[in-house]
């Protein structure tokens, strides 16, 4: 199960590394102006505001514990269509729909330039931390997979570690060939990794469904 938790968390991991949005950019071009470490401590900001929010939505569940059996029938149905139904209309819109900012030049980085290492920390946080979809990915995924793995916190919290740890180490590659892949970011390109990204999501939804179904017949 353990092995389960791990490898699914790295495919979703996969899926938010493809999606990128104006924190990737942001990312992308502090990296090229400031240099890695200013980059990288942007992007520990984004981290520790999507940890925020897994722990929020994972404190979430064990204050309705006494009320959620994840045994139930009903309690496994409603979680798992209601984080598979996020995961599939993020997956879709990916998929089908022109993406904004689908261009880094194109991203406002007014006011970066100024800022010393505590205020990228901060603004790293405060743009993921304020984006609604972040808030619908991980308060729809994390009652989803518990609902999966019934109930177990334990391998809910190994499949978010092994989706953050994932996620960043390809942060780190983008940190790194920050120069070589601006290049090569068109919008076309772009479109094709949103596209790729939108399958993966889409992809984990059909994962959960299918699991819910396996161990319910």
């Amino acid at each position: 199960m353990i092995g389960s938790a791990i490898w699914n968390g790295m495919i979703m991991g996969l899926g938010l590394s493809f999606s990128f949005g104006p924190v990737f950019f942001m990312l992308l071009n502090t990296s090229i102006k400031r240099g890695w470490k200013e980059s990288l401590i942007f992007d520990a900001g984004v981290l520790l505001s999507d940890i925020v929010i897994i722990v929020l939505a994972m404190l979430m569940i064990v204050s309705m514990g006494v009320n959620i059996d994840f045994n139930s029938y009903t309690v496994k149905l409603w979680s798992t269509i209601i984080g598979s139904v996020i995961l599939i209309v993020f997956g879709l819109l990916l998929l089908l729909r022109p993406q904004k900012n689908s261009n880094p030049d194109e991203v406002d980085l007014s006011g970066m330039s100024k800022l010393k290492s505590t205020g990228l920390l901060f603004k790293g946080f405060g743009i993921n931390f304020l984006n609604p979809s972040v808030f619908l990915i991980w308060f729809g995924s994390v009652p989803a997979v518990a609902s999966g793995f019934d109930g177990n916190l334990r391998m809910v919290g190994v499949f978010f570690v092994s989706t953050l740890v994932f996620y960043f180490l390809t942060d780190l590659i983008k940190i790194y060939a920050a120069r070589k892949l601006k290049r090569f970011l068109t919008p076309m390109a772009i479109t094709l990794f949103h596209r790729i990204s939108g399958i993966i999501f889409l992809g984990i939804a059909t994962w959960l469904l299918y699991r819910f179904f396996l161990h319910s017949f």
